[in-house]
């Protein structure tokens, strides 16, 4: 059975994200480990969420997209909402004149995210 559930850490900005295939699995594994409550709609096709850990006061972003919904507009709207979720966090400001890291971060959380739903790893 493939993972639903996968932990990444954003090296350049200190940040963790858990990308996952299924909304339940995703709730639970958000319940058990960070102590959070974690709702997704049933009619979301995604959804990038940012929490504050119980545990320790940090953030923890999620970034979930359905399994039978995966597509790559989806992917991307996702990955952006999720990459200005870190940088609001670590204080880098996006702006029509400054969007390069932006632009970067939701790139490689595309790529990391892909990876992941076409192997599971």
């Amino acid at each position: 059975m493939a993972k639903l559930v996968k932990t990444i850490d954003v090296p350049i900005y200190g940040s963790r994200v858990i990308i996952s295939l299924d909304a339940p699995a995703l709730a639970k594994y958000m319940s058990k480990i960070y102590k959070t409550e974690h709702i997704i709609q049933d009619c979301n096709a995604g959804q990038a969420t940012a929490f504050l850990s119980e545990e320790g006061g940090y953030i923890i972003h999620s970034l979930y997209i359905s399994k039978e919904l995966y597509r790559p507009e989806y992917l991307t709207h996702e990955c952006v909402h999720c990459a200005w979720h870190i940088l609001d966090e670590v204080g880098v400001g996006v702006s029509a004149d400054n969007h390069e890291a932006l632009a970067y971060l939701a790139g490689w959380l595309s790529s990391e995210v892909d990876k992941f739903y076409r192997t599971g790893k």
